[in-house]
C-alpha cells in the first residue's frame, strides 16, 4: 500500500486559450467564422503545465457568434478534467481575457478550482467605479454581479515599438 506524500499537493495549472487558425479562400466544409479581425477555425485549447511540462488536453471548436459562449465551451473543457487529477493535484485555472466573464468565475469556483483571469479595465465594481480608476491595486474587490470576491491585479504588456499598455486580471483567490 502506497503511503500519502507529506505536505501540500504539487500545483498544476490548467491554461485555457483561444487560438485562431487563420484561413485564407473558401472553405465550404469548415465552420469558420469572423473574430477579432481574423477569418479562420477558432479553437478553445486546454493545456496542463506541471513545470516545464506542457500537455494539450483537450479542445472545443468554436463556431462564431450566435454559438455557445467562450466561457460555456471553457467551463465544459474544465468539467472533463479527471477525478484523479483534482485529488492528485491543486489546481489552478489560467485564461486570458477571452473568458473574463461572470458565468466563467462563478462556474470556476462553483468546481472549487482557483482561477487567474484577464478582464477588461472598463470592467466595474459594485461601487461603480472601473478597475482601471481604482487607486490601489492588489486588494479585494466586488465585481459587478459577482456575488464573490475577487482580487485585481494590473501588469504591463509590451507592444510592438517598445510602447506597453496596462493589462488587468482577476484571482478568485488572494493573491
Amino acid at each position: 500500500r502506497a503511503r500519502r506524500r507529506r505536505g501540500p499537493k504539487p500545483r498544476l495549472l490548467v491554461v485555457l486559450d483561444l487560438v485562431t487558425l487563420e484561413k485564407r479562400g473558401r472553405f465550404p466544409h469548415l465552420p469558420l467564422s469572423f473574430f477579432h479581425s481574423q477569418w479562420g477555425l477558432h479553437l478553445v485549447l486546454l493545456y496542463l503545465v506541471h513545470g516545464d511540462l506542457r500537455i494539450p488536453w483537450a479542445y472545443r471548436l468554436w463556431r462564431g457568434k450566435g454559438q455557445k459562449s467562450l466561457s460555456l465551451l471553457a467551463l465544459r473543457l474544465l468539467s472533463s478534467l479527471p477525478p484523479w487529477l483534482r485529488k492528485a493535484f491543486r489546481i489552478r485555472v489560467v485564461a486570458d481575457t477571452a473568458f473574463g466573464t461572470l458565468p466563467f468565475l462563478a462556474g470556476v469556483r462553483r468546481m472549487g478550482l482557483e482561477a487567474i483571469v484577464g478582464v477588461r479595465r472598463d470592467r466595474r465594481t459594485r461601487e461603480g467605479k472601473r478597475l482601471q480608476d481604482l487607486r490601489r491595486l492588489g486588494g479585494r474587490v466586488y465585481l459587478r454581479g459577482l456575488p464573490f470576491p475577487v482580487w485585481v491585479f494590473r501588469y504591463r504588456y509590451p507592444l510592438p515599438g517598445g510602447r506597453w499598455e496596462w493589462r488587468y486580471g482577476v484571482a478568485t483567490f488572494p493573491a
